[in-house]
């Protein structure tokens, strides 16, 4: 099972792989409360949002009621979706490692997890 890892926006490249290292065994969110097809996390103001699972960027954009959205195609086919993302360098078909920044996320983030046309229930993901 994987863990959601939140944190807090640090200055520079260095301060980012030092902090996600650093809050690698805890998940750091205020709430969790079901959401459309996902989940909400309540988080605080700037939080960095690492990747939950290795694989591919497949679509960047606004998605209806998650905001800007990342969705990562993982080595299984599940489809990760990072949602209310904002200051993120990612670009279509970029590869990302598991615990790479997607980006930040202030107040809210959404995650959501598919595959094929079947949305997976989130607690097999995050706790």
């Amino acid at each position: 099972m994987n863990e959601v890892i939140i944190c807090e926006k640090p200055k520079s490249a260095e301060k980012i792989a030092k902090a996600l290292s650093s809050k690698a065994k805890k998940n750091i969110y205020n709430k969790k409360v079901k959401y459309e097809d996902g989940v909400l996390l309540e988080v605080d103001t700037n939080y960095l949002v690492p990747a939950l699972k290795e694989g591919m960027i497949v679509f960047i954009g606004d998605k209806e009621n998650y905001g800007k959205t990342i969705i990562v195609e993982d080595l299984d086919g599940v489809y990760n979706w990072y949602g209310n993302i904002d200051n993120s360098s990612l670009k279509l078909y970029d590869y990302v490692e598991k615990g790479s920044l997607i980006g930040e996320a202030s107040l809210k983030l959404y995650l959501v997890f598919s595959k094929g046309d079947k949305f997976l229930d989130y607690e097999e993901y995050i706790k």
